[in-house]
Order: structure tokens, then C-alpha cells, then sequence
């Protein structure tokens, strides 16, 4: 029932008492003497209208605190709602009953904060869903207030500008020191354009990072904000560069023999063949030559294979047989330089890889060491102990040549990358031998490196796995 309904009805009620009350004391009045005077007719007439004002208004004033105290008391849960909600508490509600205005400002309340609480509920999801994602995506990204004033990055960011814990308050300039970035960012803010810069990172590995650089606010002043986003490009950067020199390089190596097999014949076909001593001599460099560019192009072919993920597949595979074949395989070359190459690999040694692979391996590091070896000398092919707990196998190939310095250890698996070029090519090396050993070793899954050998030389240490038992 509405609330003045309730009102309407309860004044209703005070004036039927009032009512009944006066017509009860007129009633005693009629009912007696008329034969008294009409003074004690007025008086008792008095005193019956004050008994049933006074009675109507008594009546009136304590169903009015009654009616009052109802709607004070359920007002004041609505506004201790209230108060509770303003303070955020989402979970207060009135829980009012029946169908008066009260009740439905309560109704109203409480549904107020049902939208509130499923508000902050989907709020909290998604503001969630985008912790996680700027957290855990692989680009970093960070964001610059209009005083370059650095308001926020994550994970990714921190870790590509070597930043610290605290960098989020502190100026851009104490997290990169680098020009064009920051007056990317200020042209940004200036004119709300988005532009792109590549820039590098110092440290113990030089990152090259592209920043793209864009306005998120159109406001000017220092409500504008910049969002970076930093993507590391160092791995892009340094394919692009290893396939302009691969370009380079193979084209300058194949030059040399073709341009020497073109001069030769040049020079036979203008009567150098008549010529008894140069014309046989002039036909040797060209079969020299043209060996030099088959080489060169089957270690090329070869390289494209295994960076193709050619080849068989892995699988146990017994390791001293591998060894000793391609050892036999280079052995007169070995005897005619007067080097002894020694295989020292238990039979019952196994590893994951692949026969081709591990050969090709193999062949090419006990060729690189001939290369490089005194006569006399020695090369050993022998596996190394390791853990048992470990699952992995240790190869070696020891050579006791003049050994590569350690500035070039970085470098010497580049493609054509040769360490002494005259020496090299006067052997017939192609300088790609060490690259398709790198690849041919990784592509078993395993991995190589180089360490010094006591007393001089080189010693390059192959890792493959073990085959479970």
C-alpha cells in the first residue's frame, strides 16, 4: 500500500474514534434530566468536545510516532546502504519488503548496486585479461606522459631496455639513451603522429629493437600519453646480414674459379694449346679449378640441405663405426701429410642422430684439422666422459695445430668465414666446411663448441643426446 494511503487511513481511523467518542458523550448528554439547567447542559456539551479532541488528537499523535518511527527506521537502512556503497563496499543492500514508496526506493538501491557489483565484476575480468596479455606478449610496450615522464611498461619492456624494478615515474632518458628514440616520442606528442625507429641496445648482447611510436590521447598538454611498442629485431637484422654476405661471398668464391677457368681456356684457344709445356700445365689449373667449384658448390648444395631440415631422421645410432669411416675416408689424404688420425670411441657407445649427418660432421672437422695440422702430428676422435645422470653423449676432435684465438671462436661457424683465407683456399677449403658441421650437429639436436687444446691447437666438443633406455 502507498505510503500516503497508509497516512489517509490512519487519520481516517483518529477521526471515526473522535467521532464515536463525541456522539457517546451526546448521547449521556440527551439521556439525562432536561430538566436541569442549561448551564450544566453547556459545561458537560464542553467537556465531552475537549475529552474527544483531546483523545482524537492523543490518538493521532501515537499513530503518527508509530508511522514516523516505521519510516524513519527503514530510510536509515536505506542510507546506511548508501553510506556503505559510497564507501565501496558493493555487497550492501537495503532489503526492504512491500510495495510502498520506501520499499521502492530500497528496490532501487539495491538494484543500483547489483549493476555496480556485476560492473566491477566484468571490470576486474577484463582489466585482468589485459594484465595478462601486456605481461606474458612478446613485444614490450611502453608508455610516455606528455613530460617523457615513463607511466608504464611490462615484462617484455623491462627486459629489452635492461630496465630496473623501479623505472615507472622516472624520466625516458634514464631508461634509453638514445636520440632518435626519444625524439620519436616528442614528435609524437608534438604532432600525434605515429613514426618507426630502429635503434640498438647495449649490453652483453647488442639488441637492435624497432620502436613503433604512437599518440593514444589527442588532448594536448600533459594529459597526451605515448604508447612504444618494442619489438626485438636482432635476429631479423642479423639473417638479413648473413644472407647479403652469403650472397657476397658465394658470389666472389665462384667468380674466382670461373674467371681462372675462362682465362684458361681464353688462352688455349689463342694457341696456348700448341705450346707443349703451357698448354698441359694451362689444362691442369682448369681441372683444378673446376674441381674448386664442384667443392664449392656440393658444399653449398649440402649447406641448403641442412638448413632445409633434410635428411634422415634421428635415431639411436652406434657412433664408432660412424667415426672410424670417416676417418678412412680421409686417411691417404692424412698419409701423404704425414698425420696419424686416431679414433678412440667404445663400440657400445650410442646417440640420437643420423648416419649421414654425424658423418658429414665428422668428415668435415677431421678435413678442417688436416688443414691445419704438422706433419707429424695427430688427430684424435674420441668421446669424453660425462654424468651418467646426464642424457648426453660428448665427441671430441683434437687437432694440436696452431689453434684458433679466442676473438675468433664466435665467428668461425659463419659461412665462408676462414681464419687464415690464403692458407685455405691454397688447400682447396671452400669456407663452409664449420657452418655444415654447426648445421648438420644441430639438425641431431645436439650442439658444438670450441675449446683450446693444452699445448696448442683446437679442440671442438659435439653434444648429442643419449638414447633412452
Amino acid at each position: 500500500m502507498p505510503l500516503r494511503s497508509k497516512l489517509a487511513l490512519a487519520f481516517l481511523l483518529v477521526a471515526l474514534v473522535a467521532v464515536l467518542d463525541l456522539g457517546l458523550w451526546s448521547r449521556h448528554i440527551v439521556a439525562r434530566d432536561f430538566g436541569a439547567e442549561g448551564q450544566v447542559i453547556n459545561a458537560d456539551l464542553v467537556r465531552a468536545l475537549v475529552s474527544a479532541i483531546s483523545l482524537g488528537v492523543g490518538l493521532a499523535l501515537i499513530v503518527g510516532a508509530w508511522f514516523a518511527r516505521c519510516i524513519t527506521a527503514r530510510l536509515d537502512r536505506i542510507a546506511r546502504a548508501a553510506r556503505r556503497l559510497g564507501k565501496g563496499d558493493l555487497s550492501a543492500r537495503a532489503g526492504l519488503t512491500g510495495r510502498d514508496e520506501v520499499a521502492q526506493l530500497g528496490d532501487a538501491l539495491d538494484s543500483m548496486a547489483d549493476s555496480l557489483e556485476r560492473a566491477e565484476a566484468d571490470l576486474v575480468r577484463s582489466t585482468g585479461q589485459g594484465t595478462a596479455i601486456l605481461e606474458h606478449m612478446a613485444d614490450g610496450l611502453v608508455v610516455v606522459d606528455g613530460a617523457q615522464r615513463v607511466t608504464m611498461l611490462n615484462k617484455a619492456a623491462t627486459v629489452l631496455l635492461n630496465a630496473g624494478a623501479d623505472t615507472a615515474g622516472r624520466p625516458l632518458e634514464h631508461l634509453v639513451r638514445n636520440y632518435e628514440l626519444i625524439e620519436a616520442i616528442a614528435r609524437a606528442l608534438d604532432l600525434g603522429a605515429v613514426l618507426e625507429v630502429e635503434f640498438e641496445v647495449p649490453g652483453d648482447t647488442d639488441r637492435v629493437l624497432h620502436a613503433s611510436v604512437a599518440p593514444v590521447l589527442e588532448a594536448p598538454g600533459p594529459d597526451r600519453r605515448v604508447v612504444v611498442v618494442l619489438r626485438d629485431v636482432t635476429q631479423v637484422r642479423g639473417l638479413e646480414r648473413i644472407r647479403q654476405d652469403f650472397v657476397a661471398n658465394a658470389g666472389h668464391e665462384l667468380r674466382t674459379p670461373v674467371a681462372a677457368i675462362r682465362s684458361l681456356a681464353e688462352a688455349l684457344e689463342s694457341g696456348a694449346a700448341q705450346d707443349p709445356e703451357a698448354g698441359p700445365a694451362f689444362l691442369s689449373q682448369i681441372v683444378d679449378n673446376t674441381a674448386r667449384l664442384g667443392r664449392l658448390l656440393d658444399d653449398m648444395m649440402e649447406l641448403a640441405r641442412l638448413e632445409a631440415g633434410a635428411g634422415e631422421p634421428v635415431e639411436a645410432i652406434e657412433i664408432a663405426p660412424v667415426a672410424r669411416k670417416a676417418a678412412d675416408r680421409l686417411r691417404p689424404q692424412a698419409e701423404s701429410l704425414g698425420v696419424t688420425v686416431e679414433v678412440r670411441i667404445p663400440n657400445d657407445l650410442a646417440a640420437l642422430g643420423s648416419v649421414d649427418n654425424l658423418t658429414t660432421a665428422l668428415v668435415n672437422l677431421i678435413d678442417n684439422a688436416l688443414k691445419y695440422a704438422h706433419e707429424g702430428g695427430r688427430i684424435e676422435v674420441e668421446a669424453l666422459p660425462t654424468d651418467p645422470v646426464l642424457p648426453a653423449v660428448r665427441l671430441a676432435v683434437i687437432d694440436h695445430g696452431p689453434g684458433i684465438p679466442h676473438a675468433e671462436r664466435r665467428r668461425i661457424f659463419e659461412r665462408f668465414y676462414r681464419l687464415d683465407r690464403a692458407r685455405s683456399r691454397e688447400l682447396g677449403g671452400t669456407g663452409l666446411g664449420l657452418s655444415i658441421v654447426k648445421h648438420a650437429v644441430e639438425a641431431m639436436g645436439g650442439s658444438i663448441t670450441i675449446e683450446a687444446t693444452p699445448g696448442g691447437g683446437a679442440t671442438f666438443l659435439l653434444t648429442l643426446r643419449k638414447p633412452e633406455s
